[in-house]
This record gives structure tokens, sequence and C-alpha cells, in this order.
């Protein structure tokens, strides 16, 4: 029997009910996948990931238990009294009933795929696969308690090194290596080659009474991602997909929501509202949570001496594949943080009642629906590919205030400073909105179909020093430049293109006839060298 029949053959098995595979012991993988898939682009790769213990490994199905979960914690024990290594789990389906809590040193590592091994393809699937429990929800009385649900896999101890899960196709559960009190935490935090569905959580403030919440009501917890990770140093997120979910996505009726008479601080503050109820229903949405967060923090004002943990190195986060319907695909916090490869997506024309689960959404809401959101110093965001969209209000008219591409801001965060944003593509504008900079460059991207401006450097009060914006190409919208304390700005070599010009390989875009340029609103026009088909106007 051919291998890839004999993997169908144990897959079907586990569905039926759960199956102990065991590996022959000279079947089980000994070599670094990490290094296997990034062979020919080892560059890729940091040096501590080869370091890691792949050679010391113990097979899930050697171990005895009356569930999967007894069974790897006796792995885990075993795998403990060697030093730390790797847990094997052949081909099949592995049900788990509580959260996996590992112990520092242990790997998850599941079967490598067998011929379709980027997670940048739709048809990714590794063969072997976690299920954890399935929300049933029930609208009456007080509902279905959310601990019966929503589970994941964890760190036991935040304080310990070396936690990691490879080639796992995870079900209804999410992967959070959080921190200990007072920022404690270990290093080295890899997830790679996996794929994540029904990934969100449920907000344990909803149901709140004061929001004229039924008690079986839900919401989406709005700050737990699908993959989450803190290290003092030394993260390695690559090679994951995140696609649409769906499947268990469910519609809770008669949802009370607020209605503020004003807004949502006159509610908070005892002003007037009325409660509102959708009969028909507010969806539960699995993809409407964040995708990746990698030291997710928020200080503003940060800096090494005042919040050290903000500036932790070592993360790289590569070669991704998010989907989210709300919320913000991938946020890093760190000192050389690298984001790049990663291809995002948010679907147009996605109804979003609410964005906190209590009061109604209009058009001053926001949902955070962002491609990436980057925080510390000399990150590199490079060759992402990303589409998003905005969410509908309650009224569904309009769209709520966000759909935002890369995104560095002053609110929560540090100063920026020798950074890079490199050769993206997406729809959505690149935005460093009022923070202090010292060194950035903005080269080589492509941006715009749904954007204006395209391109954005608000600065109306902070300080921007050696900013380069320099061969990009504009869409759609503009290219505005607004700073207030300058020094050693460059905006040259841009190319407003147009959804109506034509690309010659090596030539000028050239406009269609009656195709408008594109405008540079900038403060100072002598900032601006050999850009074309761009009319140059001042800020007014």
């Amino acid at each position: 029997m051919r291998i890839s029949g004999l993997i169908l053959m144990i897959v079907a098995l586990a569905w039926a009910g759960a199956v102990t595979v065991r590996a022959n012991d000279s079947a089980l993988p000994t070599d670094d996948p990490v290094a296997a898939f990034y062979a020919d682009r080892l560059d890729r790769v940091p040096e501590w990931v080869g370091h890691l213990p792949w050679d010391r490994v113990v097979d899930i199905g050697s171990f005895e238990g009356e569930s999967d979960d007894q069974r790897l914690a006796a792995a885990q024990e075993a795998i403990a009294k060697k030093g730390g290594g790797v847990i094997y789990f052949p081909p099949g389906v592995y049900r788990f009933n509580d959260h996996i809590r590992l112990q520092p040193g242990t790997i998850l590592r599941g079967a490598a795929p067998q011929d379709i091994d980027r997670a940048l393809d739709e048809a990714y699937m590794p063969a072997t696969q976690f299920e954890f429990p399935r929300y049933r929800p029930r609208f009456t009385g007080e509902g279905t308690p959310i601990d019966t649900a929503f589970k994941g896999i964890r760190i036991a101890d935040p304080k310990g090194d070396v936690v990691g899960v490879v080639h796992i196709n995870i079900n209804r559960g999410h992967i959070d290596f959080a921190e200990g009190p007072d920022f404690q935490t270990g290093t080295r935090r890899l997830v790679f080659g996996c794929r994540l569905t029904n990934t969100a959580t449920a907000d344990p403030s909803v149901p709140d009474a004061r929001y004229g919440h039924q008690p079986h009501q839900r919401w989406t917890a709005r700050h737990q991602p699908a993959i989450n990770a803190h290290a003092g140093r030394d993260v390695f997120i690559a090679n994951n997909r995140i696609p649409p979910s769906g499947e268990d996505n469910f519609a809770i009726p008669n949802y009370s929501l607020v209605n503020p008479q004003g807004n949502s601080q006159q509610f908070r503050l005892g002003m007037p509202h009325q409660i509102i109820t959708i009969a028909d229903g507010v969806v539960f949405d699995y993809d409407n949570r964040p995708g990746i967060y990698v030291n997710g923090f928020a200080a503003r004002g940060a800096t090494p001496e005042t919040h050290p943990h903000f500036f932790r190195p070592g993360s790289i986060i590569r070669d991704n594949f998010v989907y989210c319907t709300g919320r913000t695909a991938i946020h890093f916090t760190g000192d050389g943080t690298l984001a790049a490869g990663n291809v995002i997506r948010f679907p147009a024309g996605v109804w979003r009642p609410t964005a906190t689960g209590g009061t109604i959404t209009d058009g001053s809401s926001t949902n955070d629906n962002r491609a990436l959101t980057m925080r510390g110093w000399r990150w590199t965001a490079k060759d992402n590919d990303f589409i998003v969209h905005a969410n509908i209000t309650f009224r569904g008219n309009i769209a709520i205030n966000d759909a935002e591409g890369i995104m560095h801001e002053g609110f929560g965060n540090s100063s920026l400073k020798e950074s890079r944003i490199i050769g993206n593509r997406g729809n959505r504008y690149i935005c460093i909105w009022r923070a202090d900079v010292d060194g950035l460059e903005i080269r080589d991207n492509i941006i715009g179909d749904d954007s204006d401006p395209a391109i954005h450097i608000f600065a109306p009060r902070e300080s921007v020093r050696n900013l380069v914006i320099e061969g990009n190409r504009i869409t759609q919208g503009l290219l505005r430049v607004n700073i207030a304390r300058p020094e050693n700005i460059t905006v040259r070599g841009n190319h407003f293109i147009g959804r109506g010009m034509v690309e010659t390989p090596g030539e000028p875009p050239v406009a269609m006839p009656g195709t408008p340029p594109g405008r540079l609103v900038i403060t100072d026009s002598q900032w601006a060298q050999d850009n074309i088909n761009f009319t140059v106007e001042p800020i007014r």
C-alpha cells in the first residue's frame, strides 16, 4: 500500500473513534523539520532552532492511558526525564478534553506533510490532527458554560525555556504561550507548520447585565489570538496556516445590545441609553479574533529603561497564512522583530452589529481590522501580501472605521527607530501615526487599491528624522507626508500607477487617456525628488 493510502486509512479509522497509532522506532523523526523545509533558504532560520533536542524523541503510542490527555501526560513525564525533547504523534486524530499544558523543554511534533508542505497553499493539511471539545450552545437558562470548550495548547511554567508545536492540524484549539506575572517568561518558542481552525475563545465578561445581556449570550474574546507567544528572546512562528473556519459558527438568538444615545463613553458614564434585542441573533464568529501575537504589549512612550520587556530580541514571524474576519492579523512588540512573507486576508461585507459584545456599532466604531501592528524598535515588515476590508455597522449601510494595512502608531507604543517597510503589497495604507521617528525606510511597496491615502506619515507635533520613502507604487489615493519637526526627509522615485495605468517591465508606468495623476501632499515640496505621475501639493 502506498504511504499516502496508509495515512488516509489511519485518519478514517481515527474519525470513527480515538486511535492510538505507534510508529516503528526506525520511523521516529529525529531531523530538524525547520531546516528541512528551508533547506535552500537556511538564512531564514534562526540558529537556535537547530540546537533544539530534535534527536530525543518518544512516540505517543508507547504510552498507556484511558484518553489522549492521559497518554500525553505520561509522555511528558518520560521526555522530561530525558532532559526534554520531542513527543511524536504519528498520522491520526487525537482528542483532548482539556487544555494541553506543555512542560518546559517539550516539543509536540506531528507527521511531516508528504506532498504539500507550504502553509501558504490552500490544500495544506498536516496528517496529525488534534481535536479539542466543540462548544455546543444552549439558548435557554444560563446557556452552556464556556469552560466546556475553547481549549488550547498552553505552557505549564511560563518561566521555562523551549516549547514548540510542529506539524499539527489543530481544530477548536489555540496556542497560547503566555508569560507569568511581572513579565516573567522563558526563551525559545516555536510554532511551525501547523494549521489552526475554529480558534476563537469566549469573552468571560459576557454576559453582562449592564448591557441587557441574556444569560446565554456569548461573544468572542477580542485579545486572544489563534497563536500567542511571549518569550524573553527567540520566537519563531513560521509556515503556519490559519484558514477560514465557519463550520462551528453559531447564531445566538435574542441578542441584547446597548444603543447609546450619544456614544459608548457616555453610556459608561451613566448617560441615557436603550437596550435593543436582535431577535434573529448575532453570530459567534470563530474568525473574529486576532491571528498572531508575539510579545503583544502596549505602553505609551516605552523605552528600554522604562519598559525592558517592550524590547525583547529575536522574534521572527514569516511565511504564515492568516485569515481574519475581524481584529488584527499580526501584532508584535520587540527589538529587531521580522515579519516577512506573510499572506493576510480579510473578507469584505461582514456584518458586525457589535465590536465589543455590548454596544452596537456605528461609523465611529472600530473592530481593529488591520494587517500588521508594529511596536518597538528596529523592526522589519517585508514582502507581506495583505487584503483588509472593514466590517459593516449594525445598521448595515456604512463601514466601521477601520481596515488598515501596516501601522506603527504612537498610541500604546514606543518611538520608531531604524525600521523598514519593504516590498509589501496590499490594498490598505502604510501609516506612521503620531510617533517620533529616527530612521525609517519605506521602499518598493505596492499599496492602495482601496486606500486614501496609500502612504500616510502623520506627525503634527512629533520629531521625524532620517525618513526615506522611495520606489513605492501607489495604485489609488495619495501619498501624504505631514511632519512638524522634520530632519533629513526624502520622498523619491515613487510611481503613481493607478488602476488605469499600464506597466512595462523596466519602463515607467504610462497613464491611460483620462487617468488623473496621483497626489503627493507634503509639508515641504523640496523633499520630493523624481516622483512619477504625481502632482505636488502643500499640506493645508
